[in-house]
């Protein structure tokens, strides 16, 4: 195993990921841009907003999905599960708008992307990126939303420092999905044996398809996700030595209806105890890792704007390895 290498920090701690974040934040010189699908009103909201109005840099951003103008601490908070407050949803709900306003007047800029649309017809077309830009420094990619109850989950968050071409393209999604216009490409990033995929939602499928196809022309496969399905688990199957990583007590339960078709009667299957499972990424031959927002699932096939990241950093490789060996 190399030494590791300094500029990246693999994080599968919430706490410690939040107190690394909100450090970053106050540290910020220039710009700060944070995207995540659910932020809510919590303890976790508010040391991001504390954090946000202490910081002096010159542009602060807040990218939050409209899914948390619906769903909060997993429930629909516009339908008799939240009316009823449970899980303290509703609550939190109606904090939300007093401390998107308390950050404003401090002078964070502040946009929920995405509307549900009439009747929520538009609910399955999530932005579901978790992206954090501090300055031209530093980045956080990985499965964590900004919430109390997320970051209790198994979850993974990859901190990479450095001004590269990487840290680039990044902010380039930044800005586009803030302007509505999210990009959808490939990107190879020379400098770091890295290979980005910036996924839109709406043109996704042949990216997706380039992944896929690198899955079915692996030795091994080592994955890692809550909620797997067609066209994953087919790729998936077709490899010899594969390894499914799944939560033993899942969110969503039905999920575990697609694992129990006659056609993935060959998956192996590791059930994870302990917190829910949230990491979503992947360990390729041994020598590569993909990480990112997505999941392995329809719905990020078909819908959801998301990140994957594809890199052979040999440190991040042998850091995942651990990671997954402490699943077992």
């Amino acid at each position: 195993m190399m030494e590791k290498d300094p500029n990246i920090i693999v994080f599968n701690n919430g706490g410690a990921f939040l107190s690394d974040l909100c450090e970053r934040i106050v540290q910020a010189k220039e710009q700060i841009g944070l995207q995540c699908m659910t932020f809510e009103a919590d303890r976790v909201g508010e040391a991001v907003i504390e954090a946000l109005i202490k910081s002096k840099a010159k542009n602060k951003r807040l990218l939050i999905d409209s899914y948390s103008l619906a769903v909060v601490n997993d429930v629909w908070v516009h339908g008799p599960s939240g009316w009823l407050n449970k899980q303290q949803a509703y609550s939190e709900y109606r904090r939300l708008t007093p401390l998107i306003a308390k950050a404003q007047v401090a002078g964070v800029e502040v946009k929920f992307g995405n509307p549900l649309g009439l009747l929520w017809h538009r609910y399955p077309m999530r932005n579901h990126k978790k992206l954090m830009l501090i300055d031209n420094e530093t980045h956080y990619v990985g499965g964590m939303n900004l919430s109390e109850h997320n970051l209790a989950w198994a979850d993974l968050m990859i901190r990479r420092d450095g001004a590269t071409a990487l840290q680039s393209c990044l902010w380039n999604s930044f800005n586009a999905d803030w302007q509505g216009n999210p990009l959808n490409q490939t990107k190879i990033i020379e400098e770091g044996m890295e290979q980005l995929y910036l996924l839109n939602g709406r043109k996704s499928s042949s990216q997706y398809n380039q992944l896929l196809s690198q899955i079915r022309n692996s030795k091994s496969i080592r994955m890692v996700s809550p909620y797997v399905s067609y066209p994953f688990l087919d790729a998936l199957v077709s490899v010899e030595d594969h390894l499914l990583y799944l939560p033993k007590q899942n969110n969503k339960p039905y999920i575990g209806l697609f694992h129990k078709l006659p056609r993935y009667r060959s998956l192996n299957i590791h059930w994870v105890n302990g917190p829910m499972l949230h990491m979503k990424c992947m360990l390729r031959n041994d020598e590569e890792v993909y990480y990112g927002s997505s999941n392995y699932d329809l719905i990020s096939y078909l819908f959801e704007q998301e990140i994957i990241i594809r890199s052979r950093n040999q440190s991040l490789v042998d850091s995942v390895t651990s990671l997954l060996k402490s699943l077992v």
